[in-house]
């Protein structure tokens, strides 16, 4: 059951990814190829910083798990022979070594955590400057006039601005779903208006 929810939407989103970027960069490729290009900037800085955090975080998780897993086994093996234990008088060195592994669990789960906890600001950080080269130099190519202000938005609306993350799909951003955003109607008008003359 785990497998089928993960593999599921794993299919679903490299196809999705697949699909988007495909029609979405061909159209943004067309419409300002220069401004598509500066738009994939933070693209390897990106993946170098998600595969440094991958491992860091993989690294993490699995020593937290290892440490769970003695905590565990050792719990067992109490609960198994607290007879001897019992008998033995040996439930202060049990004790202290649950007190040894509780604190060690509690080490590796904090090393996860600090490693999570800079990882979306600094993805957020990369996410950011992309936003930024993108707004500084399409801006500057629609005050310079070889960019229209319509074509900058229609752009945008294709998803520049998200070319690192895709919104989560769970939030309704328009008051009345199933009907266009502000966003979109305002880039749809620039562009209408751009193609007319007007």
């Amino acid at each position: 059951t785990q497998v089928r929810l993960l593999f599921g939407p794993g299919v679903l989103n490299v196809a999705n990814t697949l699909i988007i970027y495909s029609f979405g960069l061909t159209l943004m490729a067309q419409t300002d190829g220069r401004l598509t290009l500066v738009s994939l900037l933070p693209y390897p800085l990106f993946l170098f910083i998600f595969r440094a955090f991958g491992r860091r975080l993989f690294t993490a998780s699995r020593a937290t798990q290892e440490v769970l897993g003695r905590m565990s086994d050792r719990v067992q093996e109490s609960l198994a022979g607290v007879r001897v234990v019992r008998g033995f008088g040996l439930e202060a060195a049990e004790h202290q070594a649950f007190d040894r592994l509780g604190d060690q669990y509690l080490k590796r789960t904090l090393e996860l955590v600090k490693v999570r906890g800079t990882m979306w600001p600094v993805m957020g950080a990369v996410t950011g400057i992309g936003t930024l080269i993108v707004l500084w130099y399409g801006g500057w190519r629609v005050v310079q006039g070889t960019l229209t202000l319509g074509e900058f938005v229609f752009g945008w609306q294709l998803g520049i601005d998200e070319l690192l993350f895709k919104d989560d799909p769970a939030p309704v951003w328009t008051p009345f779903p199933g009907r266009m955003a502000a966003s979109t109607t305002a880039a749809l008008r620039f562009e209408q208006d751009r193609v007319s003359g007007g």
